[in-house]
């Protein structure tokens, strides 16, 4: 696209690791305040912690991460109306040879 400037860069995936791609829906999302959802709680979610353990082979999949950010961002949004699209894809890197 004209005038969009993209970044490329290479990671070196290990095995279990999850990859997730968004939409700016997601960090543009708002309330009824009209407060906006913002990267700082996408990724308070995404870097795991307490509240939100972090999926493992035994206890998550990529749909888990989603459904995590999903139910989220459900609670915080509460039915308020959304002027963008809200897109995720998670993805988990079995490992391979």
């Amino acid at each position: 696209m004209d005038g969009i400037r993209y970044r490329e860069q290479t990671v070196q995936l290990q095995k279990g690791d999850i990859l997730y791609l968004f939409t700016d829906g997601i960090t543009e999302a708002m309330n009824k305040a009209e407060d906006l959802y913002g990267e700082d709680k996408l990724q308070s979610i995404l870097s795991f912690g307490e509240k939100y353990p972090e999926p493992t082979t035994e206890n998550g999949t990529a749909e888990s991460v989603c459904k995590l950010v999903s139910d989220d961002l459900a609670a915080f949004t509460d039915g308020a109306e959304q002027s963008d699209d809200i897109t995720m894809l998670c993805i988990r890197y079995m490992g391979g040879e």
